[in-house]
Formats: C-alpha cells, structure tokens, sequence
C-alpha cells in the first residue's frame, strides 16, 4: 500500500519511535563531532516544513537549505552558521491549484548556481508532475533566478509525491541528470537538463522490471562521464536494491541492464549516492530489513562493476526514509545522516571505502517528538558537513558537524597566500584555482600577415583581484607565466608581445584569478577575460581586419568538455576570394590528449572525413583543413571528441593575404534551444544562421525573429520553421526571411538537440565579418570584458528580451582608469534594443555615456526590478570607412558570459 502525501508523518513517528540501538559493541571515540548547537532556520512561509534538501556552493562559500510543503522555500546559511537575507520561495505558480514538495537541490560548480527540483501539483489531479528551477546566490542573499519554473516529467508520466528526485551534475557534459519514479508505469525515468534548467534530453527510462521501482538516488563518476542511479523496488514475493549506469553527453541514456545489489522477503529501501574522487569508487546506500536491521551500502569499481557485495553502514541508527550522504574531500570521508531512536538526528562518519569509522554520534539537539528527513552537504576547503532537518514537521533546523579525520589524498586547507606553483605546469584544480580558469585557444603574434594579440581583463569588484596567466606557444612548446594585480573596478588590457617578449607564433593561454597575500587578497576575486586579436595591416592594429572573444571558463572543480561542436565551417568562394578555416585545439592537461575530428556535410550526405590527433599535454595543435582535398569547395560542420577536456576553437579567413575573418568557439553541449541579441538585415550586410543536426533523426526547428522597434513602435515578431536533416547542416539566410530591417534578434527552439552559430558578413566584397555561438539560455545577468569608444572605435550593445513583459536592464560601464557608471534602459517585449555605447546625444532610451568616452571598458548588463531573463551581446567595430554603406575596416561580435556566482 503506498500512502497519500497527508498520512506519511504519523507512519514516520511511529516508526521512528521503535528504532532501538542494534549494535551491543560498545561506541569508541568518534571522529566526527557537533560543531556547535542546532539552530533554527526561519522560514517566513509555510507554516510547517517537510522533506528537506542541502547543498553547498563553492564559489560563494553559502550553503543552500530548502524545504518544501505546499511551496518550496529556500534559505542561505554561511559555514558559521550566519543566515544570510530572508528566506525565498522558489516555485513560481501562482494559479489557484498548488501543492509542492519532497524537493533535491545540487549545486553547479561550472555557473556557480544551483538547480532545485520538486514534486508539483500545479497540474490539479491527484498526482503531481516533477517541476526543476536554476536559482544562484547574490550578495545579501537574495536569490538570482536563472531559469523559470520548468517540467521534467514526461507528459502524463506524473512523479511520486513522497519519492524526492535524484540529482547530479557532469563536470565533462555540463549537464544534469535528474530521476524521479513515475507512476505511469512505476519506474524509474530520469532526463538530461542543462546549466541552465532547460531539458536536453527526452525521457530516458533508467529502471525496466516494472516492480514498483522507487527513491532514486544519483552520483557522478568523472572518469566514465557516467552517473550512477540507485534505487528500491518491490516484486510479488521480494524486495530489492537496484542501480544502473547512466551516460551523459551528446548519446546521453541507460548503459547496459539494471545490476541487482540485494533481494530480500523483509525489504529493502533506497537511500543515497556518493562518489569518492580520490579512489574513484562509487557507492549505493540502502535500508535493509534483512537481519541484522539497519544501513546497508554497496561499492563500485571505476570500470562500473560491484567491488565485493553489499556491507553494513550501521546497525545502530536506521530508518528507511532518511538516508543522506556527503562526501568531503578535505578529510577524505563521508558523512552519512538519518534517524535514530531519541527523536534526533545520528551522522555516521564512513572511511573512504565506504566502511564506518565508529558508531556515530547523535548530532542534533532539538528535542521534541521527532526530527524528519535530514539532509547532508560538505563543505569543499573545511572538514565540515551541514545536516539539516524538519522538527515535528513545523521548523527547519541546521546542525554543523565536523571531523578530525584526515585519511590522504583530500584537498589542502585553503592557503593564506597565493597556492604553491609550478610557472611552467598549468593546473585547472580548484586548489590552485579557487575562482575558476579562463581558457584560449587561440592567439598569435608576427607570422604573416602581422597578428597582434591582447587580452583584457574585467575586475567588477570593489578591491583589487590578482591574476595568474600561462601563455603557450604552439611550435616550441614554450610556457610563459605572467602575474598581474588589477584594481578595483577596473578594465585591464595586456599585450601578448610585451608578455612573451615579441617571440612571433601561435599561441594558447590560461587566466585565474588566485588568493594573493600581498594584495590582502585571501580567498581572490572573480575576474572575466576576453581577447582581441588583429592582423593584415602594418601600419598599425586598428588599420586591419580582427576578432574578439570571451574567453571559456572553467569553474571551480570543474573540468573542460571533451565533446566539442561547430555548425559553421567553409571553404566555398566569397565575393572576396576562398575561404580557409583553421581549428585551433587546446590541452592544459598534464596527460595526452586524443582527439578525433569528424566532418559533416550540408548537403544530407552526412560524414565526409575523419581526422585523428594526438595532442601532447600543456600544447595547442592547429588542423588546416586545405590538407584534405575532400573538404573543397564545401561547406561543413565539425563535431570533436577528445580523451581529457579541451578548448576548441574555429578562424576563417577570406581574400587575397587574409583580408577578412573571424573566430569563433564551439559549443559543448547541443540544446533544443538557441538565442541571439546580435543580427540585421539591412542593406550591406549578409547574416546568416548555421543549424546543425548531429543526431541521426531527423529534427525540426521553429525560429523567432525579434525586430528592433520601428519608429519607436514595437513590431511583431517573424516565424519559421526549418526541417534540418540526420548528421547534417542547413543554412538560414536572415534577409530572405525577415526583409529589410535595421537588428534582428532571435531564437531557435528545435525538436531535439542541435547547434546553432550566426555569421554576419558586411561592406562591398565583404570587407569583414564576425560569428557567434548562441546562448542555449536567456539570464538575468550577463558580461562582456571587451569594450571601447577610443581611436575609432564603435561599441554596440545588442540586447534581445524574448519574454512576454517589458525588461529593464541595468547597463554597469567599468573604465581603464576606474570610472563606474549605471544607465538603465528597457528592452520591450519580444523586441531587440541596440545600445550605442559612443553615444553623445540624449534621447529616450538612449544614454549618454560620461565616463567611457575615449576609453577601453568592460560591461555589467543585468536586469533590474522584476528581473527577467534577457540575451546580451556586443558588437565592437574600428576604422570606420567613408564609402556608402556600413564599411567598418575591423569589427566582430561576442556573446556576453552569464554571471558568475
């Protein structure tokens, strides 16, 4: 008999209530201990609280606490137990018919947010659905909204209300996985969701016994870029525990058959997952009712296969619906949470095989007739966990608890000063990189004909932020390191030359912002990096064609994708002469990288070529696709897998000596939906759309063409529908769709995964051109480290709202020399806004800039009041020509960087 949401808290204390001490050995001194009292945690809404979930972010040192009964609430707790700003609900519905609970939270070390799924019964019936939403810390604590509320169960398949989901991220595939039990057809269904809350995968079925399967729980394993689900089912005449691999990325889905850990007559029921990164063993955690009673557990190799069978976790402290496990890297345990028989809550310390240190201890002090549903996170640099818990069903509560362990192999405290490093290694961890990494591929300096590389460096915080760089030369190997101290609110340009010495090559490179003792810089400072690069004229860098790009970053922990996309690639003719495109791979890594190329047609013939390279490790490899005659004269996608986690990037070239280009990075993860701010279709200028299907199915998109408001007045969006072949490309070209029209924003919303880049072109033979990769996502907070209005520049802010109200979007400039100015302007719905940053006349809408004038500077773009999500990007253009027509000599666009948190 399954119960209905209202009964399950009398049954939880009866049970609870009978728990005994199992175990007669006598404790022996424990590891891990309190760390102060239990402490409340106000909510303002709802009055009672059950099923509650944690996480920890790494970036912003905040724990996240959230619970659910009815909506789902959340709360920011700092490691000393300080609660920052209020408490926030999280679910957005606001219709007459609403319950929500049983929410899983897990935290995104590549955006530095958090993703937060709930069972929902917005829907009416009796069952509810399974709803997710991506929500990030700000200062103070209020909560950034990065997504809207959004479903993940499948249509009629309808969630469990009791079962909570299970959540996981891929550091590799930068994607989710979320599993749910669905009552359809009572199995375990999971889907991919990507940084942004948007589902990139169909329904995947993860379970296939049809047995009642229920309470999945998910784990990561890097080294496989596989998750493992556990889960609890019920035949006719046994229950059992049960697991299966799931594999992320582009052919994300189950792997192989469900592996059966326990059958047993007296029952068996899930609990959680972890993952030990040091041994690289995964765990299963069950409740068993086989004798003797209690916490069972069961290890998997890296390979995937059982190491031994089942073993017991405690037969002291038990209860079959809490169960929670955290992993901390610092002390190289665990630390497992649930019931136990004096109505408080019992933390279990594990070694790093999973097997328990001691009895445990009894962790919380709360009193009262029970203390339901704890929840366990880790902290990342302490050796400290957060448990929190539902007293009596009517207040949230947090317990800190720390350990004295250290069992090898975890991550250093966090250092005083700036971590120990080698200037000739490049090291991507988190320990050496505690704000994360900015990488390139590309960059080059002399050859011909003529390149000049700079790179700026964006500080948007109110002290100063020291930054380390490694630059790589491509043809010696050669690594130079640099070190720099930008200040406070500042905008900081460098010249590779002057870096490297003028040594003429290509060259990759690395930027991290690090904790610096001399600056009083303890724990460093969030930077964002970006890079200019001009060629083609030798009486000087502005005179020439060029590109610039924000640069691909590396969170925190995190790790580069190995699975790269470019849906542009050509060696057709242009008005000015052949094209040549050039791939530019990148591996920091201090292993060999093995990277294959597969090329793909437009013309529905899928595959043309294959091209495999070993690239060494710390080195940058250039591909030329002039040496592979099979690629003449055609137009072409690019899909790239690699064996470690790499940067790609893609330059075009066109006319005599170079005279044209663009650079572009890939996509790593394709999506169902694609967005850009950037695009027109007015007279001298040629955009166009590159939509790339690499699944073998055939897909369908739906485009949405934003218009700039004519005459002040907002004009009705344009729509299309594309059909885009298995394995292949098509080409959308913008003024064949829309007309004339003076900015074009768009968005692209695809029956399955695909890639999405836009290319614009402009002037008489097509003097210069740029390309961008779209946003899979809008966000309410974007920045662009690339801007100026000084020696001929021109910088144009394009900014899409594709929501169904009117945006207003704060603008923050931050100066070369420390100015930091606000203009606010408002974006109208389903309309695109061009915002002239060299502006000196005042109109509406249209600010005057006073402290950016004649200067380099970065931007801040984010929207205020309401704020709803938006798309930003620039559009930066020199050496402006006197012919007719738009005939900037030098130009390219960008697409801002979501924030940070």
């Amino acid at each position: 008999m399954r119960l209905q949401p209202e009964s399950r808290p009398i049954v939880a204390i009866l049970f609870v209530a009978l728990l005994l001490p199992l175990c007669a050995a006598a404790p022996v001194a424990a590891q891990v201990s309190r760390l102060g009292p239990s402490f409340s945690v106000p909510l303002l809404a709802p009055a009672s609280v059950r099923f509650e979930g944690v996480a920890y972010d790494s970036i912003n040192n905040v724990y996240l606490a959230i619970t659910g009964a009815g909506t789902i609430r959340g709360r920011f707790i700092r490691p000393d137990g300080t609660l920052v700003g209020d408490s926030f609900r999280i679910d957005s519905f606001t219709g007459p018919t609403v319950y929500a609970q049983c929410p899983s939270v897990k935290f995104n070390p590549m955006t530095g947010t958090f993703l937060v799924a709930w069972s929902d019964g917005r829907g009416g019936g009796r069952y509810p659905d399974l709803y997710g939403r991506v929500v990030g810390f700000s200062a103070g604590g209020a909560p950034t909204f990065i997504s809207s509320d959004t479903m993940f169960s499948s249509a009629g398949g309808f969630s469990w209300w009791e079962a909570r989901p299970g959540i996981a991220y891929s550091t590799a595939s930068r994607q989710f996985l979320v599993a749910w039990r669905q009552l359809s057809d009572a199995e375990i269904h999971g889907r991919m969701v990507s940084d942004t809350g948007a589902p990139l995968s169909g329904d995947l079925q993860i379970s296939q016994d049809t047995f009642g399967e229920d309470l999945p729980a998910v784990t990561y394993n890097p080294a496989t870029d596989q998750f493992l689900v556990g889960y609890s089912g019920w035949a006719p005449d046994y229950n059992f525990s049960e697991a299966r691999w799931v594999q992320a990325g582009a052919n994300a889905g189950p792997v192989g058959t469900p592996m059966r850990i326990l059958n047993s007559r007296q029952g068996v029921w899930g609990g959680d997952a972890a993952y030990n990164p040091v041994t690289g063993k995964s765990f299963v955690f069950f409740a068993s009712y086989n004798a003797p009673l209690g916490i069972y557990a069961q290890r998997f190799n890296p390979d995937g296969t059982f190491d031994g069978g089942p073993f017991a976790v405690s037969t002291r402290y038990f209860a079959y619906d809490a169960i929670s496990v955290a992993y901390n890297p610092v002390s190289n345990t665990f630390a497992l949470v649930t019931h136990s028989s004096s109505a408080e809550n019992a933390v279990i310390e594990l070694h790093q095989d999973g097997t328990p240190v001691d009895n445990g201890i009894i962790a919380t002090g709360i009193g009262g007739n029970g203390n339901f549903n704890p929840q366990i996170a880790s902290h990342q640099t302490q050796a400290q966990w957060l448990l929190v818990t539902s007293n009596q069903f009517n207040t949230m509560f947090g317990q800190f608890v720390q350990t004295a362990a250290r069992e090898g192999g975890g991550a250093p405290p966090p250092p005083t000063g700036p971590p120990t490093f080698d200037p000739q290694v490049i090291n991507l961890s988190a320990a050496t990189a505690p704000n994360g990494s900015w990488v390139f591929a590309e960059g080059a300096l002399g050859l011909a004909p003529g390149f000049s590389t700079f790179y700026a460096i964006a500080n948007e915080n109110d002290g100063p932020a020291h930054v380390r760089a490694w630059f790589v030369r491509e043809d010696t190997g050669a690594v130079t390191p640099y070190e720099i101290t930008v200040p406070a609110r500042t905008r900081q340009t460098l010249d590779l030359s002057t870096l490297v010495g003028g040594a003429d090559g290509s060259y990759a490179a690395v930027f991290q912002s690090v904790p610096s003792a001399a600056e009083s810089i303890p724990s460093g400072r969030q930077v964002y990096v970006g890079r200019t690069v001009y060629w083609g004229d030798t009486s000087g860098p502005l005179t020439g064609p060029g590109h610039l790009k924000t640069g691909a970053f590396v969170a925190p922990g995190g790790s580069l994708s190995t699975q790269w996309y470019f849906a542009e690639g050509t060696r057709v003719t242009t008005p000015a002469g052949p094209f040549q495109t050039y791939y530019l791979f990148f591996n920091p890594n201090q292993t060999p990288a093995n990277i294959t190329v597969e090329f793909l047609s437009d013309n529905d013939s899928g595959l043309i070529t294959t091209v495999n390279q070993t690239v060494a490790k710390q080195s940058r490899w250039t591909l030329s696709t002039d040496l592979y005659p099979e690629l003449s004269y055609r137009n072409f996608s690019a899909h790239i897998t690699s064996s470690v986690g790499i940067v790609a990037e893609r330059s075009m070239y066109w006319g005599p000596n170079l005279s044209a280009g663009h650079t572009g990075f890939a996509g790593s993860i394709p999506s169902p939906n694609w967005y850009f701010a950037e695009g027109t279709a007015m007279t001298g200028f040629d955009t166009y759309y590159l939509l790339l299907n690499p699944t073998p199915s055939t897909v369908t998109v739906d485009a949405t063409y934003q218009l700039s408001p004519l005459n002040g007045v907002s004009q009705s969006p344009v729509t299309r529908t594309y059909t885009v072949r298995p394995n292949s490309r098509q080409t959308v070209y913008l003024p064949g769709e829309v007309g004339y029209q003076t900015g074009v924003a768009s968005e692209f919303h695809a029956s399955a995964a695909v890639v999405v880049e836009r290319s614009m072109y402009w002037g008489t033979s097509w003097t210069e051109g740029s390309t961008v990769l779209g946003a899979t996502a809008p966000a309410t907070e974007w920045h662009l480290p690339e801007g100026s209005t000084m020696n001929g520049f021109e910088t144009f802010l394009l900014l899409s709202n594709p929501n169904t109200a009117d945006a207003t979007v704060a603008i923050t400039t931050f100066s070369s020399t420390g100015e930091q100015e606000t203009q606010a302007v408002t974006v109208f719905a389903k309309t695109r806004l061009t915002v002239y940053m060299n502006n000196t006349d005042a109109r509406a809408n249209a600010p005057v800039w006073t402290t950016i004038r004649d200067k380099a500077f970065s931007m801040r773009v984010g929207a205020s009041g309401t704020p709803l999500p938006i798309v930003a990007e620039e559009a930066v253009y020199w050496n402006r020509r006197q012919d007719a027509g738009p005939s900037w000599r030098g130009g390219d666009a960008t697409l801002g960087f979501p924030v940070i948190r």
